[in-house]
């Protein structure tokens, strides 16, 4: 049987001054059939993507020719681009959409916000910048995330700049989000940013070494947790 996964469209270019409420709200009657929603950050600063899994293929292709090459809304120029996704590659490593529809669990994970259990099968689930998931529902007034308080979507600032001061100089980039701050030596709004979300990784933009806040030290090697996604040290031998 085909699974939902194959039922994958994605909002390509996304400007970064829509905010996670204009983004559900132009999904509008199709949230009660989407399994999952997952916000991506674009290479260029001023845009981003959203990845949407549907339910059924009807709904899928009837949001496909609704939505393509329309404006978000009637006060902007910008034009919402779909695209037919059926995997997603991360560097070297091909995932196929439909490995990303929920396996069976023995304990299904809580939303922070309304801290009932989380089920794609019934409500529609929403990933946001910092990988923290909750109900769509929840985080239809959210421009945050309730757990780390980080953006929601990709901020309008340039990342080139401190994202709190504006400094250009020292600027230190957050592996887990993608967050700028500058360093210890200017305003200290990297490290701040670390202890308010606990985003361990932080990558000096200039020279491309990466900083460890808990073992206050660089770290030469990093690889990705396969058990949570979560970026990790590795250990010297």
């Amino acid at each position: 049987s085909t699974q939902s996964g194959h039922y994958c469209r994605g909002m390509l270019a996304v400007p970064t001054i829509f905010n996670l409420t204009d983004i559900l709200g132009f999904l509008g009657p199709y949230t009660d059939n989407i399994n999952g929603i997952r916000i991506v950050r674009d290479r260029n600063p001023h845009t981003f993507m959203v990845l949407i899994r549907f339910e059924h293929e009807d709904m899928a292709e009837g949001f496909y020719q609704n939505h393509q090459d329309q404006p978000y809304n009637t006060l902007e120029d910008s034009i919402c681009h779909l695209a037919f996704v059926t995997s997603i590659e991360f560097g070297k490593t091909e995932v196929h959409m439909k490995s990303l529809a929920a396996g069976p669990l023995i304990e299904l994970p809580q939303c922070a916000v309304c801290l009932e259990r989380m089920d794609e099968s019934t409500t529609g689930m929403l990933t946001v910048l910092c990988n923290h998931t909750f109900h769509c529902e929840c985080m239809s007034k959210c421009t945050t995330c309730p757990v780390c308080r980080f953006h929601a979507v990709p901020p309008e600032e340039s990342s080139h700049s401190c994202m709190v001061c504006g400094n250009t100089e020292g600027l230190w980039l957050c592996l887990i989000c993608g967050y700028v701050g500058c360093g210890r030596y200017e305003g200290g709004h990297a490290r701040g940013h670390f202890e308010r979300t606990n985003h361990t990784y932080s990558m000096d933009v200039e020279q491309r070494c990466v900083w460890d806040y808990v073992g206050d030290n660089y770290v030469h090697r990093l690889i990705q947790n396969k058990a949570d996604g979560k970026l990790v040290a590795v250990q010297d031998q």
